[in-house]
């Protein structure tokens, strides 16, 4: 079985591996990244401890779970590449509107790579497997706040899809058990140092949108991060539920 790391981890490794941004000076205002992740920890820590995670941590996690994980996660990575690019036809720097580019392209190419791992879990077709509501609302929330807020709130949607992972791939790494584990390649790429530096870049940008702005536009910004952090422990609870939509018929 070929190596796997956490899917969503590979986009930022090559399109933020540059400096994204020049050195802002933010006075002395708290950056909008503490008070962000501040306000999400909640949530972050809540996906930490929900029982999908722990059960992938320690091998226990039924495959057919993983599984609608995995589809899932294909259905969304779709629509973060629309919203990926959505978002950079709307920032001013050119450079930032490269560097979202290369993020959507790397999501596409991500999407491709989580393809092959549904199959090489026994998977056959993930297109066949409906997206689920949580799926569906993260999707279309993602997609409303890039063509219809700030692009400031736009990209704070946009940020937890990787920091969440970040907080989750810390936890995993100190408790995850790779003796019988299933998911141990999966999980060895959990916890990589190097993404960190990732996660601090690209929340920099957010910091540099925040900069000259209001209160109540940060504020905006805060609430746009927290939801999509909460959006990130429906997909987590939704595979663990292997949630579907309402049979009416």
């Amino acid at each position: 079985m070929q190596q796997f790391v956490l899917s969503r981890r590979m986009l930022i490794g090559s399109a933020f591996s540059l400096s994204l941004c020049p050195s802002v000076v933010f006075a002395s205002r708290t950056r909008w990244s503490e008070e962000a992740v501040s306000a999400g920890r909640g949530a972050a820590d809540a996906c930490c401890r929900h029982q999908f995670v722990t059960g992938l941590a320690d091998g226990s996690l039924a495959r057919s779970r993983f599984l609608f994980y995995i589809a899932q996660n294909i259905h969304y990575l779709r629509g973060y590449e629309r919203t990926l690019r959505q978002i950079a036809s709307r920032l001013d720097r050119r450079e930032l509107r490269d560097r979202f580019n290369a993020w959507a392209d790397e999501t596409a190419q991500t999407e491709a790579w989580t393809r092959s791992v549904y199959v090489d879990f026994g998977g056959s077709d993930p297109d066949r497997v409906p997206i689920c509501p949580a799926a569906q609302l993260y999707s279309g929330w993602e997609a409303q706040a890039a063509s219809q807020l700030s692009v400031a709130e736009a990209v704070a949607a946009a940020l937890p899809c990787f920091w969440v992972y970040g907080e989750v791939g810390h936890y995993v790494a100190r408790v995850r058990k790779t003796d019988g584990n299933p998911y141990a390649d999966w999980l060895s790429g959990y916890g990589d140092p190097a993404y960190d530096s990732s996660v601090a870049q690209a929340l920099a940008v957010g910091d540099e949108l925040a900069a000259n702005l209001s209160e109540r536009e940060r504020e905006a910004m805060t609430a746009a991060f927290v939801r999509s952090c909460c959006m990130e422990w429906m997909l987590f609870d939704a595979a663990w539920r292997e949630d579907a939509w309402p049979d009416m018929m």
